[in-house]
């Protein structure tokens, strides 16, 4: 047992006894899945979180109406899993629609086949995102450095683009971290709900 506690922690798992196989092939494919689905969750919650700070700039006069508005309606979505998302979606008939699989995985239409699980995944991120780019905006706009870099003379979008920069970029990394955790471990359940063959299932079936 402490030979083959030593080889996990180099991620050598031995082989399965119940199929005989090497359990890192095991884990290879359901895992590059749940990575997947994590990843494109991830990259839109930032897309549309960087978005929506681009648009809170430009519209200085409402953005901070925008800002309670659109937050509002990110703890609404932050609100409901990506479970139950998953569990609606796969009750109902918006993916039949399109065309796009729900239980399992199309082979010929791998993508298609991860855009609605990416979707009930993304969702939860993606409040959870833009909550913390507007906090961002806010914590901007009270900041010392900005009101002397407008006494200054500076406009009011180069002075946040290019001044606040360290502080978006720092918030940004800071996000995605944070949304990689959250989009993978909502991931699990998802895949587990749909049917897809992800580290969900397989952790199921352990």
């Amino acid at each position: 047992y402490l030979d083959w506690l030593s080889k996990a922690f180099l991620l050598d798992f031995g082989t399965s006894w119940r199929s005989g196989r090497s359990v890192e092939d095991l884990l290879s494919e359901p895992l590059n899945l749940s990575i997947t689905l994590a990843g494109i969750a991830t990259f839109a919650a930032l897309v549309v979180s960087a978005l929506v700070f681009v648009l809170l700039v430009t519209q200085k006069r409402k953005a901070f109406f925008l800002s309670g508005v659109i937050a509002g309606l990110a703890a609404a979505v932050s609100t409901v899993p990506g479970f139950l998302l998953a569990l609606l979606v796969a009750n109902s008939r918006v993916p039949a629609l399109f065309g796009f699989p729900v239980h399992g995985i199309d082979r010929e239409s791998y993508t298609f086949s991860l855009i609605f699980p990416a979707l009930c995944i993304g969702l939860p991120v993606t409040s959870y995102s833009i909550s913390r780019m507007i906090a961002c905006y806010r914590s901007i706009c009270h900041s010392s450095w900005l009101r002397g870099s407008l006494a200054a003379g500076g406009s009011w979008r180069r002075s946040i683009f290019f001044g606040g920069s360290p502080f978006i970029f720092s918030e940004l990394l800071d996000i995605t971290f944070h949304s990689a955790i959250l989009a993978l471990t909502g991931s699990v359940a998802v895949e587990v709900v749909l049917g897809l063959p992800g580290i969900g299932i397989t952790m199921l079936d352990a």
